[in-house]
């Protein structure tokens, strides 16, 4: 019985700290999309769920100073939800200065937008080196797509910007109520 009172009072505490998240995101006004309020009313069911990952990279980048990098679109009757996303970025200042502007998740045609934080890896033979890591809860509906923009202050050679994005890749069923 103790067992049992001990789940339950676990699974209460995460979905009250993941109802109380959402409060503060939406009081900071950080959750303006529909997806990071809590459900209400019928949503389509998850009937199975795949792991999913990708890479995707520019070798390089078309020179300027935003380099976009477009992941597979989700495709009918399901949805993407990514829980990991990881960079690398090399950036040649040879020619000019320049250094990191953004990092960003987005789902493409909307809103929604993770800011993601490179780290400083290194810099040898006038290139610079970053990378970003980080844990991520975004999903993406049937028809959309993930990228991941890199850009910087002035427009200088990319040699490579790849980002690799993880999750489950969800079949939707019949709404439930």
């Amino acid at each position: 019985m103790k067992s049992k009172l001990h789940r339950l009072s676990m699974a209460m505490r995460h979905s009250g700290r993941i109802v109380a998240l959402a409060g503060v995101l939406t009081a900071l006004g950080l959750a303006t999309d529909a997806s990071a309020q809590p459900v209400q009313g019928s949503a389509a069911a998850v009937i199975s769920s795949t792991p999913f990952q990708q890479r995707v990279f520019n070798d390089p980048c078309p020179l300027g100073t935003v380099c976009t990098l477009d992941f597979a679109t989700v495709p009918a009757g399901s949805q993407l939800k990514i829980t990991n996303v990881s960079c690398y970025m090399k950036f040649d200042v040879s020619s000019r200065f320049a250094s990191v502007d953004f990092l960003t998740l987005n789902i493409a045609g909307t809103d929604v937008i993770v800011t993601l934080v490179p780290t400083f890896i290194s810099q040898a033979n006038n290139n610079v080196v970053y990378s970003a890591n980080h844990v991520v809860s975004a999903l993406a509906s049937a028809g959309q797509h993930f990228q991941t923009k890199f850009g910087l202050t002035n427009a200088v050679l990319v040699p490579l910007f790849a980002c690799h994005i993880s999750g489950d890749m969800q079949k939707l069923g019949p709404a439930v109520n």
